[in-house]
Formats: C-alpha cells, sequence, structure tokens
C-alpha cells in the first residue's frame, strides 16, 4: 500500500520501474476476474443429481418480409420441428404493403398463420421484440424459436448488402432468455 512516508522513496525510482510496480497488479487482478468468471461459468453449467429439464410449450415464429423462396423452405424447416405453435409474423409501415403481403400469402395458400406488426417508421427489432414479448406471455414454460429466412448471394460483398436486419435482430434475441434463434439460408443460384 502505498502510504505518504512511502511516495519520496519511490521518487528514486525511474518511470518505467514505477509503471511496472502499477501495472504487474492490475495484469494479476484481470487474470483473478478471467479465473473467477470461468470457475462461475462452470458451476452454472453443472448438472446436481436431481436437476430434470422442464417441460416445454414450443412455439415457432418465421419472420416474414416478402413472401419468396427463401421464405417457403424457412417455412418447411420451421414444420420440421413439429412445434405446439407455428406461426409467420411481418412487419408493415404502411396499409399498401400489408395488403400486397397478405396477397401474397393467401395466394399461395400457405396453411400458416401470418400476423402482422405495424411499424410505420420501418423499423424492424424493436417491433418483433415486442411481438416476441407478448407471445411468450400467452404461453406458460414456452421456448420461442424465430426462424429467420435469410437469403445467401454468391459474393461476399453482395452478402454485405443484404440481410443486416437479420444480423442486429439475432443479435439483439441472443440475450432473450428462452428465446432460441435459427437462421435458415437459401442459396441464390447464378
Amino acid at each position: 500500500m502505498l502510504t505518504p512516508q512511502l511516495i519520496p522513496e519511490l521518487a528514486f525510482l525511474a518511470p518505467e520501474r514505477l509503471l511496472i510496480l502499477l501495472v504487474i497488479p492490475v495484469i494479476v487482478l484481470v487474470f483473478r476476474s478471467i479465473k473467477h468468471h470461468y470457475a462461475s461459468v462452470a458451476a452454472g453449467l453443472s448438472v446436481p443429481a436431481e436437476f430434470r429439464p422442464r417441460r416445454m410449450n414450443h412455439t415457432v415464429v418465421v419472420l416474414v418480409g416478402s413472401v419468396h423462396r427463401g421464405v417457403l423452405e424457412a417455412l418447411a424447416y420451421a414444420q420440421s420441428l413439429h412445434p405446439d405453435r407455428l406461426l409467420a409474423v411481418t412487419v408493415v409501415s404502411d396499409e399498401e404493403q400489408q395488403e400486397r403481403i397478405e396477397q401474397s400469402w393467401s395466394q399461395l395458400d400457405i396453411g400458416v398463420p401470418l400476423e402482422i406488426v405495424h411499424s410505420p417508421y420501418r423499423e424492424l427489432v424493436s417491433p418483433i421484440l415486442r411481438f416476441v414479448d407478448e407471445l411468450d406471455a400467452r404461453y406458460e414454460n414456452s421456448v420461442i424459436t424465430v426462424v429467420l429466412p435469410e437469403f445467401v448471394v454468391g459474393s461476399w460483398w453482395g452478402q454485405l448488402l443484404h440481410n443486416q436486419s437479420a444480423l442486429l435482430l439475432k443479435a439483439r434475441l441472443l440475450f432473450r432468455k428462452g428465446t432460441v434463434v435459427t437462421s435458415v439460408p437459401y442459396h441464390l443460384e447464378g
């Protein structure tokens, strides 16, 4: 501990030696914190003898921006999970957009209910988070899987132009308890 009596005695130390005296304890504290973190993660993941996973009600939500092959593939994947409930959700900014997607949905006779969420500012993440919260409140012991159809183009630079909203949504849903996020890629040919 640095006391007022020691400060004059440390004045003879070169600045680099003084820096070492300060940096080494900080490094030790950081390493101890990391060790404590790993120990707490290991304790949280350990399985006591009496542990049994809870019975879950599984709801799968497929995010629909527009009706295309990637969405249909994502719906087929979602159905293969055999959930208790399967539905699709779309976020629209106006009535014209809503009419277009409802017309496309009914023309293909998809057989999965489509829920409409309104967002006048074309924001996707917050309305979907609210929708998932409301859905979670409806059912006890629910696990919600959000299926994100994503199309994959042939080049890395082309990929940068697409699916950024899905990336943001995945990042936000990652920290939501009781939620699984699955991307279903659809590879575009040519």
